[in-house]
């Protein structure tokens, strides 16, 4: 079920532009033109069903911003969307926890919007450590992160910040003080780009006014960025979101690189690479070559597209079987799977991937197909990869030949 997005909003025009990037964000639009009205509908909802609300500041029944304030008492995150963009009421609006401010008239605002959605989504699973020994800051600081649904840490102490980095692995950005209780912030950063690369753990810098080069300190320290106190609400999420966003397009970007761009497998470069550790961890190791059999025959039949889902069929019965393991497509119809255990065991489940394929009926636009494959094993001895890649290619062979669909191994 999607996540519902209220849109309070009485000019026609601008909540139908609405409608459309919250529905093509992924979200469902709950569509409102009064505060009244939304109350209506709002009474008969969880708050936890919604992501947030884009509300118009002037509305016919709340001309002075009231159901901003309103749904923010609810606990629901408010974009707010105004005519206007009087530095008074953005000012105001700031001092309230709102997640952003928009002025209409400016084209751009739709686009960002759309993505600024999509960000409080994934930011829910997104941790944050803030490190900061004066508490007035810290706390300033992770309430202006709470209001991008950031999951926010917080520590006063240097020495807790790498226990903090490993319990919470799924914490990707840093904020730090360029003091914290007489040590130095700048120093952790150049202590932690040893341990953690940029792609994997952004790092902000906060300096001080007038800070006698703390800011370039950071940046030749090894952070990804820095901000200036004081600073003002809108510029801290600025900051944040443009390095969250940097993480998410290295992340695509290594995945790309990673991965078989049709089956989302990994490819047979990343597949070699991963391989040595996965060796060294594992002394009793096996490796399978999967082939699809007679696929020629599907994509002559059905066609190249229809030969596409099945490998991706095909693919995704390999990934539920291979969490303990290493899968990748080799290339065409091939893929290739490293697994550890007993050989025996190791058999008994690629018995029952085959089966789980040979089960599988595929559909197609308007047709249904069904496919099998054929599996060699070899066991792998002394750390010889492409030995044992090779034996079990002759398994492959020996299972196409004795009639295909079944498992061969050492």
């Amino acid at each position: 079920m999607r996540l519902k997005v209220l849109v309070i909003e009485d000019n026609q025009q601008v909540g139908e532009i609405l409608r459309q990037v919250v529905d093509t964000a992924g979200f469902e639009p709950v569509m409102t033109t009064s505060l009244t009205q939304a109350r209506y509908l709002f009474a008969e909802d969880q708050p936890e069903t919604y992501l947030c609300a884009i509300v118009d500041y002037a509305l016919p029944d709340a001309r002075h911003g009231e159901a901003v304030r309103e749904m923010l008492d609810a606990y629901i995150p408010v974009i707010v969307m105004a005519d206007t963009d009087e530095p008074s009421v953005r000012n105001a609006m700031f001092k309230i926890p709102v997640v952003d401010y928009f002025a209409k008239g400016n084209a751009q605002v739709y686009d960002y919007i759309s993505r600024l959605l999509t960000r409080l989504d994934k930011n829910r699973a997104v941790g944050v450590l803030v490190v900061e020994a004066i508490e007035r800051k810290r706390r300033n600081i992770q309430q202006i992160l709470q209001r991008y649904n950031f999951d926010v840490f917080a520590v006063n102490d240097l020495k807790k910040v790498n226990r903090m980095l490993s319990q919470y692995p799924h914490i990707r950005l840093l904020i730090v003080a360029d003091e914290i209780a007489g040590q130095s912030g700048i120093l952790l950063v150049e202590q932690l780009r040893q341990q953690y690369s940029k792609d994997r753990l952004a790092i902000l810098g906060v300096a001080p006014d007038k800070s006698n080069g703390v800011s370039a300190s950071f940046i030749k320290g090894g952070a990804n960025d820095y901000i200036i106190e004081p600073f003002s609400v809108e510029e801290m999420l600025c900051r944040v979101q443009l390095n969250v966003d940097y993480l998410d397009v290295i992340g695509a970007l290594s995945e790309a690189a990673h991965s078989d761009w049709l089956t989302g497998l990994s490819n047979r470069r990343h597949f070699f690479a991963q391989a040595p550790d996965f060796l060294r961890r594992f002394k009793s190791s096996q490796v399978a070559l999967l082939d699809i059999d007679h696929f020629k025959m599907v994509n002559d039949t059905y066609g190249h597209d229809a030969g596409d889902a099945a490998l991706k069929a095909v693919a995704g019965i390999i990934k539920q079987n291979s969490a303990d393991g290493l899968a990748a497509r080799m290339g065409g119809e091939e893929f290739v799977l490293l697994l550890h255990g007993e050989p025996e065991v190791i058999r008994q489940r690629l018995d029952g991937l085959r089966q789980q394929v040979e089960s599988l009926t595929i559909r197609y636009r308007q047709q249904t197909l069904q496919c099998t494959i054929s599996i060699g094993v070899a066991q792998i001895r002394s750390f010889e990869l492409d030995a044992a890649i090779a034996s079990a290619d002759k398994r492959l062979y020996c299972a196409k030949q004795q009639g295909r669909n079944r498992v061969i191994s050492d």
